[in-house]
Formats: structure tokens, C-alpha cells, sequence
């Protein structure tokens, strides 16, 4: 079924009755998902909007899924959140509360403190209760999502002490992504 047919969709237990809309940062202007991932024709065909802060507060939507870099997210959450919308950040820009963690980690400058603490972590597993009320969630990534999910059981029954680990993770992907392409990353 393609995006553009979808008559409705569900958000945890919420329907919502309109459709999706993709808002892309592109070099150039795009009229449809599958002029970059031509993979999608006849699954992914939805209409693309050229991105701007204005254009998606002005669209009716009330919750947003950013797919940016985290330095792009560091600058446009906060107008997003600004406009009245709900974010849902697929970066690592508001992951850590402690902003200095995440300039530690990544090597960019920290997001506001306030946003930072506000921030709720995206795994249900461990934070269900709060992601309702959430007007910002930080999407975990892939790799620590595996390690926490996994590892949790036996944190919990006192088989691993917590003071300080390291779970190595190696991904033959990784040296794929070393570099950016228009069809992997729109800025």
C-alpha cells in the first residue's frame, strides 16, 4: 500500500485520520520520495514539501519525526517545538539529559539544557509512561537499543554490576556510511 493511500494511521493507541507529509532539505526540489530511493516506487510514493519550520507548523500537524543530522536537529527542534508541535528526534541530539555528555560524545556543541532534561528516551520498554505526554522524544539508537533491551534482564537480577561497562559492537555498515550521499542524507 503506498504512503500517499493511507487513509489513517496509529501512534500508540491514537488515530489519526490524515495523512502523512514528507517536508525534505534536498539540494533541489523534490516532488517524491522515489526520486531519491527509487526503491520505494509502488510503496513509498507520498508527495515531498521543501522543509521549512513555517511550512510544517503550517500543514496541521501536530507531531513531527526528524530524520536529520544531529547538528540540523540541534538547530531546528527547538523552532519546531517553539511552533507547538511534538518532535520525535531520529538523531542523537537530545539522547543524553546532561548536555556536556552529549558534547563529550559527539564533538558538537550541547543542546540547550532545558530541552536536554525534557527529553524523553524513546524505548517504551523502559519509558511508556512518560511518552504519552512527551512533546520531545529522543529516538534511541540501534546499537544501544540491543545493548540496554538485552542487557537490562541482568542488570535487573544482579548479574552485571553497573558502576562501568564496555559492549564492544561492530557493523560491517558502518564503512558504508562513511560517506554522505544525496539518496542517504538530506540536509
Amino acid at each position: 500500500m503506498q504512503v500517499s493511500n493511507w487513509p489513517s494511521f496509529f501512534c500508540g493507541t491514537r488515530k489519526f485520520k490524515s495523512q502523512p507529509s514528507i517536508c525534505a532539505r534536498a539540494r533541489r526540489t523534490l516532488k517524491c520520495l522515489t526520486e531519491i530511493f527509487p526503491h520505494l516506487r509502488g510503496w513509498g510514493e507520498a508527495p515531498c514539501k521543501t522543509f521549512s519550520v513555517d511550512a510544517v507548523a503550517g500543514s496541521g500537524a501536530g507531531t513531527v519525526f526528524l530524520a536529520t543530522p544531529h547538528e540540523a536537529s540541534l538547530e531546528i527542534v527547538p523552532q519546531l517545538l517553539n511552533a507547538g508541535l511534538r518532535v520525535v528526534d531520529l538523531s542523537g541530539a537530545f539522547r543524553f539529559h546532561d548536555p556536556q555528555t552529549f558534547a563529550d560524545w559527539y564533538k558538537l556543541p550541547a543542546p540547550p539544557k532545558n530541552l536536554a532534561e525534557r527529553a524523553v528516551y524513546g524505548l517504551p520498554e523502559l519509558y511508556a509512561d512518560q511518552l504519552p505526554d512527551a512533546r520531545l522524544v529522543a529516538n534511541p539508537g540501534c546499537y544501544p537499543t540491543s545493548v540496554i533491551l538485552g542487557l537490562r534482564p541482568l542488570v535487573e537480577s544482579g548479574w552485571i554490576a553497573t558502576e562501568r561497562g564496555i559492549v564492544p559492537i561492530a557493523s560491517p555498515a558502518r564503512r558504508a556510511r562513511a560517506r554522505t550521499e544525496e539518496r542517504t542524507a538530506l540536509r
